[in-house]
């Protein structure tokens, strides 16, 4: 009996140990955060209190295990510990994948690996097309440096204390008991209330409470929550939701005619992660996006212009369909929702127009291809849609999809040859990882700051010749371009994943259809707000009302916008910073009486509420 139970504890520290190997491997995959980001006494409190969900994760792994011992404690069959051993190996193996992908997607996506990041996971070719070899390597290299000794520590020193011994119900009754004893750290102790995320929140960095996370606990916790956690945004009585809601989108209906046309070609370029922090900056000495800067200055450039998430889907439906991002799920997945959002393809398309779509990438990444149909979308081109051989002789056709140049040009062709009034978006690819471009490095560095500005530099210039392409062509002055980012990137500063400036990007109205009137607008806005602006500056009545879309240009509108990220929201206006974390229930950053402190919340309340019944 006792070298069984001996067994049993033995596993239990080998997992925890496992877990503080798993924790040091994250700090050291992103060294870059741990190295500027932490003190020594801030990285040992992040084990600290990650032991705390990593003896949660424990438990869990513990289940079986007492079961199995159970039976062979009963019948005495050398199955049960062949079944151990495969159990723990395979364990092993599923997490310490989970480990280095969490670790190495952390630095693109600023938050720990979850359910709903699993979802990119449904088509793993693809993710690993974006993935640049030497990280391939990288991981690969630190997946076996985890997962190899503790294997042989497994093998060599925990799995021979399970010695055959005879059947024993008192032993049976032993594991029984310490089986159900697993849930006083599956739930974090013997209190009320179970454990969660902020039982590990010890900071005000983001990067250290992350690091505190075990990624097989957060997988689990949001798998469990996934149905719950828009239901949990009850922030303010459902009778002043509204309230909150009509004075935000009060009198924002009447602005100047700024288009001197009513039905004007309509170009969108949707670029990459073009964050604000490229523009007007300099990288390594080299200027990165000139062609944005003198667009800027010839048309109207939105100085206060943001995002309303982190990620492109969020990017697309918040365009297209003036719809919020939501903090933990992602609308565009689901059909049956999508199918009852506004869409400006089909309020352009009941005014004579048609539609077209272009990506250089796989048009069925992130459930895109279904949210464009189902919008109305009349023609999608995309990667699959070029041979491979027309372009892999000069470099112009990456792994991830076609460099953006070739879809510029692609779209340039078609437009000399469509008929007019046309809707046209462009969603431009190169300034994702894995920044591969077709031309000679012209910014330098290796560090993925430095190689996010040269793509970033490379889809500048591919933008710059598509527009003095436009500027050539009879249509000119009956069009409208329309350049904004799908969202932002917390790279060049490093940014948190909830502050401002990752949500920041930029917005430009050019062509000949806006006469030569030139401004800058400083009045907050989103994404989201595209959609009813231009629908209105056109005089057309939409089909489906956008209630989270207002009108920029008019006067009466007001100056705020709206973001969302992983558990919280930013809401932001001319003399506001609210920054909430859902998390820890409570503001990150509170500044500023324009707004009520709670208008933000009872935003994303009603977003969820909004959210659930469709």
């Amino acid at each position: 009996m006792f070298s069984k139970i001996k067994y049993y504890f033995f596993s239990w520290i080998f997992w925890i140990g496992y877990f503080v190997g798993a924790r040091a491997l994250f700090l050291i995959y992103n060294w870059n955060q741990t190295n500027g980001d932490a003190l020594f006494s801030e990285i040992a409190n992040s084990f600290f209190y990650g032991a705390k969900l990593d003896g949660s994760v424990t438990g869990y792994l513990m289940i079986l295990p007492a079961l199995l011992l159970i039976l062979d404690s009963l019948f005495n069959k050398t199955i049960f510990q062949k079944i151990l051993f495969g159990y723990h190996s395979l364990l092993l193996i599923i997490i310490s994948f989970a480990v280095i992908l969490d670790s190495g997607l952390y630095s693109h996506w600023g938050n720990k690996l979850d359910v709903y990041g699993a979802f990119y996971l449904n088509n793993v070719g693809e993710v690993l097309n974006f993935v640049p070899f030497k990280t391939l390597l990288l991981s690969t290299f630190f997946f076996f440096i985890l997962l190899l000794p503790f294997f042989f520590i497994y093998k060599k020193l925990v799995h021979p204390l399970l010695t055959k011994q005879k059947t024993k119900w008192v032993t049976a009754l032993v594991f029984l008991i310490l089986g159900g004893l697993s849930i006083i750290p599956i739930r974090g102790g013997v209190g009320m209330n179970p454990i969660n995320l902020s039982n590990v929140y010890f900071s005000n960095k983001a990067f250290l409470n992350h690091s505190a996370i075990n990624v097989v606990w957060n997988i689990i916790y949001t798998y469990s929550e996934k149905e719950k956690l828009y239901q949990s945004f009850n922030y303010v009585a459902a009778d002043k939701v509204e309230p909150y809601m009509k004075d935000l989108y009060a009198d924002h209906f009447k602005a100047p005619d700024l288009i001197n046309t009513k039905r004007p070609n309509i170009i969108f370029v949707i670029l990459e992660s073009f964050t604000s922090k490229l523009i007007f900056e300099k990288w390594n000495g080299k200027m990165i996006t000139p062609n944005l800067n003198q667009l800027a200055k010839e048309g109207y450039y939105f100085k206060n212009f943001y995002s309303s998430g982190d990620r492109t889907d969020e990017g697309l439906v918040s365009i297209l369909s003036g719809y919020p991002a939501q903090p933990t799920s992602f609308i565009i997945n689901y059909q049956s929702k999508t199918a009852k959002l506004p869409s400006l393809v089909r309020d352009l398309k009941g005014a004579g127009y048609s539609s077209s779509f272009y990506y250089g990438g796989d048009i069925n990444f992130a459930n895109m291809k279904s949210y464009l149909l189902q919008m109305g979308m009349d023609e999608i081109i995309e990667k699959n849609d070029f041979r491979k051989s027309d372009y892999s002789k000069n470099k112009l056709y990456a792994k991830w999809g076609l460099h953006d140049e070739v879809i510029f040009d692609k779209a340039l062709a078609d437009i000399k040859q469509s008929k007019t009034p046309f809707f046209k978006t462009i969603l431009t690819l190169t300034s994702h990882p894995p920044f591969k471009t077709p031309m000679p490095t012209r910014i330098e560095g290796t560090d993925d700051n430095s190689l996010f500005a040269n793509a970033a530099h490379y889809t500048d210039l591919a933008l710059g010749a598509f527009i003095n392409g436009l500027k050539k062509e009879t249509n000119w002055d009956n069009t409208l371009v329309v350049l904004v980012a799908d969202h932002g990137v917390p790279y060049l500063d490093n940014c948190s994943i909830s502050d401002p400036k990752k949500y920041k990007i930029p917005m430009i109205w050019l062509g000949g259809a806006l006469g030569n009137q030139l401004s800058m607008f400083e009045k907050y806005a989103s994404n989201t707000d595209i959609a009813y602006t231009l629908l209105y500056q056109m005089g057309i009545e939409p089909k489906i009302k956008y209630p989270y879309s207002k009108n920029i240009f008019s006067p009466f509108s007001k100056s705020f916008c709206f973001y969302t990220f992983n558990h919280g929201f930013g809401f932001l206006s001319d003399n506001t910073t609210h920054i909430y974390n859902h998390t820890s229930k409570r503001f990150d950053k509170k500044e500023g009486a324009e707004f009520p402190d709670s208008v933000g919340n009872a935003y994303l309340q009603r977003v969820a509420d909004d959210y659930l019944g469709k």
